[in-house]
């Protein structure tokens, strides 16, 4: 049986992801989750994207560019959403 889930609520969930600034790292190699999947729901959240050669697990085989992700994703955060 699906859930019916009221328009107010889908509204106010809307404005909620929308109110965020929503960063996101494609993983171009991805096996689990098709890139271009990764690379869709990052637009339909508008979020700043990377993408990367690599599989799934991208933050083994490429831990710099992940912490420079989320740093810069601090950085933007703790100046207003810049």
């Amino acid at each position: 049986m699906k859930e019916h889930i009221p328009r107010t609520t889908m509204l106010r969930l809307q404005y909620v992801i929308t109110a965020f600034v929503v960063w996101y790292q494609v993983s171009k190699n991805d096996n689990a989750i098709p890139p271009d999947a990764e690379g869709t729901f990052a637009k339909q959240i508008n979020a700043t994207t990377i993408s990367l050669a690599s599989t799934h697990a991208s933050y083994v085989s490429h831990p710099n560019e992940i912490a420079k992700l989320i740093l810069d994703a601090a950085n933007t955060l703790t100046r207003g959403g810049e």
